[in-house]
């Protein structure tokens, strides 16, 4: 269980093997820029390289995952796809459909919680490549949204590549994060020597080994707007951490708020009261793809989930003007003093 420190702080310590540490004086090398419309951050203590060949290696992999995966960068493998003849095959790189087989491995393991074959409902609503609209898709277009002709069971790996079902279109923004910093730290590891890092990209993130100092790499969990619940550390050694929440992009029509996950089975944003969940992992892909599928289970059957597969997950609910916040039996668990 965790235990609130005393100055309301909750810390949250994974059990991990005695972690690798470079020398107490090495140097921690700094490094951010953007890539897929949000930032990204490394912070390392580099074994051999230099900032500069560090940098240049880490762009040119979100480079590479971008070109592959992006939904809205029209030379991308992603919007090849997308944009193919009903039940046509599409020859695509080993990474993208590498990704796309972790997609349907979480779409299997959530019973479809997790899907990612929404991109058309993501842009009715708005939540796409075109601004958040201030009204709502007309009826009948919401209707269809329902009655999709295909889904992720359709996808069919063959030959190199995909089939691609009727009317169907691959949307990855809910892995690709977690996936790109993998990547990076993989990178970061084989090919710099790093024993000790922290890889954030758009608010996921993963750490491994423990800094100079010796302590782990602490980050914070994101707040819900206007919780009355005190601040929660996490240490990440050989962890990941992802967060999905209904705060971070959404609208109001008629005083209601639309935020921008989906539920699959109506094609609609979610009303399901759930505010946010947090999800630790050793891969960041899973707990990137797992944030978004408890949010979508609600609040009752998140939480058997977890309980069911072992989740390491934080789970917040709105009650009227209140946040309610759940812990799963792992993660109550990894809860400490400070």
């Amino acid at each position: 269980m965790f235990v609130a420190a005393p100055d309301d702080v909750r810390i949250f310590i994974p059990p991990v093997n005695v972690p690798q540490k470079p020398p107490a004086d090495a140097i921690i090398t700094t490094l951010s820029g953007q890539a897929f419309g949000t930032s990204w951050q490394v912070k390392a203590v580099l074994g051999r390289g230099d900032a500069t060949e560090a940098r240049a290696r880490i762009e040119a992999c979100l480079d590479e995952i971008d070109a592959q995966m992006s939904p809205y960068r029209p030379s991308s493998d992603l919007c090849r796809f997308n944009g193919a003849g009903p039940w046509q095959h599409v020859t695509l790189p080993p990474m993208l459909l590498g990704v796309v087989a972790k997609a349907v491995e979480v779409a299997q393991l959530t019973d479809g919680a997790f899907d990612p074959c929404l991109l058309e409902a993501v842009e009715t609503w708005g939540f796409g490549s075109r601004a958040v609209d201030t009204g709502l898709p007309p009826e009948p277009v919401r209707d269809g949204l329902k009655t999709r002709p295909s889904d992720w069971r359709d996808l069919v790996v063959q030959d190199g590549g995909l089939i691609h079902p009727e009317d169907l279109r691959l949307d990855l923004n809910a892995i690709a994060k977690g996936y790109a910093v993998d990547c990076l730290m993989d990178i970061l590891r084989d090919e710099f020597d790093v024993v000790s890092a922290l890889v954030e990209i758009g608010g996921e993130l993963k750490g491994i080994g423990a800094r100079p100092d010796g302590q782990p790499w602490w980050v914070e969990i994101d707040r819900v707007p206007g919780a009355t619940f005190g601040r929660s550390l996490i240490a990440l050694c050989d962890q990941a951490v992802a967060v999905s929440g209904d705060w971070r992009r959404y609208f109001v029509h008629d005083d209601k708020t639309y935020a921008h996950t989906i539920d699959p089975v109506t094609g609609c944003p979610l009303d399901n009261r759930m505010a946010g969940a947090v999800v630790m992992d050793k891969d960041c892909w899973r707990a990137d793809a797992l944030a978004t599928a408890l949010m979508v289970m609600g609040a009752a059957r998140a939480m058997a989930f977890c309980a069911q597969h072992g989740v390491a997950a934080l789970i917040m609910v709105r009650d009227d003007e209140h946040i309610i916040e759940r812990l799963s039996p792992l993660m109550a668990a990894y809860g400490t003093e400070e």
